[in-house]
């Protein structure tokens, strides 16, 4: 892969990292303003130290132009909370239309929606999520980081 489109490729997936952590650190405000049952902040909160971990070591890897191939094998726990957050946010969505009568004008109870969604956030980006990335993301990273020292002065 030529070093513009490696480029290119580890940005779209900064920003899908990226992206996730936004959702993650909304999920976080919501459920602490009580949105939120109980039960589901503590997931909520190890997929956000998941996913905002990933996305700090994508872009460390990133500044020290890892080619294609070895940044996705150093990211892939960074994918599985990344994308895990991006799927919730589907679901979400398609819940909540569907709650709501695809397109019809009654309130949705937005208790209920998240309530029900308990279990996956607990699945798709809670204990998953922070366990892929602490155990085999972190064992990933640094061996990228051994293989591409940091070039000082280089951030493309």
């Amino acid at each position: 892969m030529h070093l513009d489109q490696a480029h290119a490729y580890r940005v779209r997936w900064l920003v899908v990292y990226w992206g996730a952590v936004g959702i993650a650190l909304t999920g976080e405000v919501l459920a602490f303003s009580d949105v939120a049952p109980a039960e589901a902040r503590l997931a909520i909160s190890l997929g956000l130290l998941a996913i905002a971990g990933s996305a700090t070591m994508a872009t460390d890897l990133h500044r020290r132009r890892l080619p294609a191939e070895e940044f996705d094998k150093a990211t892939a726990g960074a994918r599985v909370a990344g994308i895990g957050w991006w799927l919730l946010v589907v679901v979400l969505v398609v819940f909540a239309s569907a709650e709501s009568g695809l397109g019809a004008t009654r309130d949705v109870d937005t208790d209920s929606v998240v309530a029900s969604t308990t279990t996956l956030v607990a699945a798709l980006v809670g204990v998953a999520a922070l366990t892929k990335v602490v155990g085999e993301g972190w064992t990933e990273y640094k061996a990228a980081v051994a293989r591409h020292p940091h070039r000082s002065g280089v951030t493309a």
